[in-house]
């Protein structure tokens, strides 16, 4: 391996809020985030998912058609809406 190709052995990805809590207190995140931003959250969500099954394609895998790429970001984004839903509720109860 080159140099220049060098990569970690090993990723770690947090995608059950098990290591890092984004539903603790996600208002104060929002309450920060630039309006413009946060109007463009699912675009980026397709953007994101869409580049790493492409990315995945070119290293030789059975390439996700866009479509379902998108579908995915956004079962992900009404998942994690959802989620952070009962969060709020669960503060709220007690």
């Amino acid at each position: 391996m080159s140099a220049g190709k060098l990569l970690p052995r090993a990723m770690l990805i947090d995608m059950d809020d098990g290591i890092l809590s984004s539903h603790g207190r996600p208002e104060i995140a929002w309450a920060n985030a630039d309006a413009s931003w946060r109007l463009k959250l699912a675009e980026a969500r397709h953007l994101t998912v869409k580049s790493g099954f492409a990315a995945l394609a070119a290293a030789g895998h059975r390439a996700l058609p866009d479509d379902l790429a998108m579908s995915l970001a956004d079962r992900f984004t009404s998942y994690r809406e959802e989620d952070m839903s009962r969060a709020r509720m669960m503060r709220s109860t007690g």
